[in-house]
């Protein structure tokens, strides 16, 4: 895992999760390596003078020549890269395939990032996972992010190196997220989703995640994963080595969990990406004498916050919370 730290200040800093050679590898939706995408590419190279010229090809191909499947209300549902270049039209998710197995097949290295935007302006009107695309140039030694979604009245994204001109601006304080990871494969979970969907126009209205990370409230069977997070956030907050004899504290941590799970006493959540433990967080519920402010006497305490450290500044624990 490395940080992109070549980019201009206007770009985002994205956190580059797999090797070089994971980005040009070929996988079930991303399929660079069927004839239809080879051939496609080769085309691209014919034409391109250089690095840049053939990327910017490929990804304003892409942006445009591939419909959005909501602006043309087109309901055939793409997954695979083939798919959607043999079909002419995708959602985001799929465009994105699409961008990322072209560029492979041309030896560019791509990956996939996504972003959380609400539908509407508002919050209330629900959030949706936005897929857009990243690729590596050798020439300048560093990552862009590139989005292929298709421009409309109020979307204007651009091939810049100057600065990022993405399909839409992320507005922090109403929720959205902008995540700086760069994946190799798409997410499973956003693939199992169109899987699952035969109308593309019905999945839009009502079958979107909300969320990229999948967040599961815990149970007496995750008892061994919370003892684990546990003894990590002490160590981390007491500034103890690996050597600190915990023992003791993970036997007394684990006979809590198993107790307050029980009880209710404490609500926990764990946190996954592609089924890859991330993060977790809790509450702890406990009683005090009523007060005139708290006649029940009840308070509770936010404990075990935890995010993997490639995972860190992508608003997981603000959810976890929330």
């Amino acid at each position: 895992m490395s940080i992109n730290n070549g980019a201009k200040k206007f770009m985002k800093e994205l956190i580059i999760k797999d090797t070089i050679g994971e980005y040009l590898s070929a996988s079930k939706y991303i399929n660079w390596k069927d004839n239809s995408i080879l051939s496609k590419a080769d085309e691209f190279k014919l034409s391109a003078a250089d690095e840049i010229s053939l990327i910017k090809t490929v990804y304003e191909f892409v942006r445009d020549e591939i419909k959005h499947s909501w602006d043309v209300q087109d309901k055939c549902v793409t997954k695979s890269a083939t798919e959607v270049l043999e079909q002419g039209v995708g959602i985001c998710w799929a465009k994105a395939n699409l961008l990322a197995a072209l560029l492979r097949a041309c030896g560019i290295p791509a990956g996939i990032c996504y972003q959380r935007l609400t539908l509407g302006d508002v919050p209330e009107t629900g959030f949706c996972i936005h897929a857009l695309n990243a690729v590596y140039i050798k020439s300048l030694n560093r990552w862009i992010r590139l989005d292929a979604r298709g421009n409309k009245t109020g979307v204007d994204a651009q091939f810049d190196l100057e600065q990022e001109r993405l399909a839409f601006p992320v507005r922090k304080d109403l929720g959205e997220v902008d995540y700086g990871i760069v994946y190799a494969n798409p997410s499973d979970k956003l693939m199992q989703v169109l899987e699952e969907n035969t109308d593309v126009l019905y999945m839009y209205l009502n079958c979107l995640p909300d969320n990229i990370f999948e967040y599961k409230k815990a149970s007496i069977e995750d008892i061994d994963e919370l003892v684990r997070t546990r003894i990590i956030v002490l160590r981390a907050a007491n500034k103890l080595s690996d050597d600190e004899d915990m023992s003791v504290v993970e036997e007394e941590s684990y006979a809590y969990y198993r107790r307050a799970l029980e009880t209710g006493e404490h609500i926990a959540y764990l946190v996954y990406d592609n089924g890859k433990f991330i993060g977790a967080g809790g509450v702890s519920f406990y009683q005090i004498m009523p007060t005139y402010h708290n006649p029940i006497g009840k308070k509770a305490y936010i404990m075990n916050m935890y995010t993997a450290p490639e995972y860190r500044r992508q608003g997981i624990a603000f959810h976890t919370l929330d």
